[in-house]
């Protein structure tokens, strides 16, 4: 399970993931799960474009890592059909899921769903902001609040979606990364500052179920 989600702001992007893998070893699916913490979302060389991956890891991790190298500082006018092609090469009879964010011409979300053995397929655009991964999860209710604002007010908003999902299911949704663009490309944030955008979604949240059930002001 996963909960990503991808803002454009007013001067840039803001792309956060959780970090849990919950998935069965590679040669043998029938065996226990295992679950680990490591990053669901890479930055180009160029640092120009990234991509959060979810659904079947390992194979949408491999189609993640081609389309950072294939599509970085790539023309414009072919990216449809290359990510398409990465898509399906490696997803099969798998399911994956992307969010890719492109700075280059302008910043630029883009949706890309392979699911049920490519009967279903989306690869498209996104103006303002999506969510992958868990679909189902009542944390995205949040993003009802998205506006197109700077960066630096979009960041809590990111964080407090996968943090919050991740309260609302932890077996399967762990960790937070996010990473914003400036003049230079893609960064992540640091550790001090991921930290702090978790404990401040924590302390928000109970703030408002303390206003809900006790009437008490935010």
């Amino acid at each position: 399970m996963t909960m990503q989600v991808g803002l454009i702001g007013s001067n840039g992007i803001v792309l956060a993931s959780d970090m849990k893998w919950g998935v069965p070893p590679p040669w043998d699916a029938e065996l226990v799960r295992r679950g680990f913490l490591a990053s669901k979302i890479l930055i180009s060389d160029s640092g120009k474009l990234a991509v959060g991956f979810a659904q079947s890891m390992y194979p949408a991790y491999r189609a993640a890592k081609r389309l950072i190298a294939e599509l970085d500082d790539s023309d414009e006018r072919t990216r449809d059909s290359r990510i398409y092609d990465i898509g399906r090469d490696e997803a099969g009879k798998e399911n994956v899921e992307f969010i890719l964010a492109f700075l280059e011409p302008a910043p630029t979300l883009r949706l890309f769903q392979w699911f049920n053995g490519g009967k279903d397929i989306l690869n498209s655009p996104v103006r303002e902001s999506l969510h992958t991964g868990d679909h189902h999860n009542p944390a995205i209710a949040w993003l009802r609040y998205y506006k197109k604002k700077p960066i630096k007010k979009l960041k809590l908003l990111a964080a407090h979606v996968v943090t919050i999902a991740g309260e609302i299911s932890p077996d399967g949704i762990k960790g937070l990364e996010l990473i914003y663009s400036n003049a230079t490309g893609f960064h992540r944030v640091s550790d001090d500052e991921n930290d702090n955008l978790q404990i401040q979604s924590r302390a928000l949240d109970r703030q408002v179920g303390d206003a809900i059930l006790n009437g008490n002001p935010l």
